[in-house]
């Protein structure tokens, strides 16, 4: 998640986006595929559309021991490894 927030702040290079890898994968992998869920800010300026600009809260109110991965299907209305599939594409 602190990823994510750089990501979205604007500080952290989009260059260090790189297709592969897991959405489990930790920090600058899963931080990357969360904020094109949510859409351009920061320094990225793609996104999923319909984008979701609070999935990243959305995911941190998850991590209070209650995780499920539902919170994709409830906010995007797709699986994640349906969603991880796109945004491997979208990054080619």
């Amino acid at each position: 998640m602190a990823d994510f927030v750089r990501i979205r702040a604007g500080h952290h290079r989009m260059n260090r986006r790189n297709v592969g890898g897991a959405w489990t994968d930790a920090y600058t992998t899963s931080g990357f595929f969360f904020s094109w869920l949510a859409g351009p800010g920061g320094l990225q300026t793609d996104g999923r559309e319909p984008a979701d600009p609070d999935i990243g809260w959305a995911i941190n109110q998850q991590m209070d021991g209650n995780w499920s991965e539902q919170v994709f299907m409830d906010r995007l209305d797709e699986n994640v490894d349906t969603l991880w599939d796109e945004y491997q594409e979208a990054i080619r």
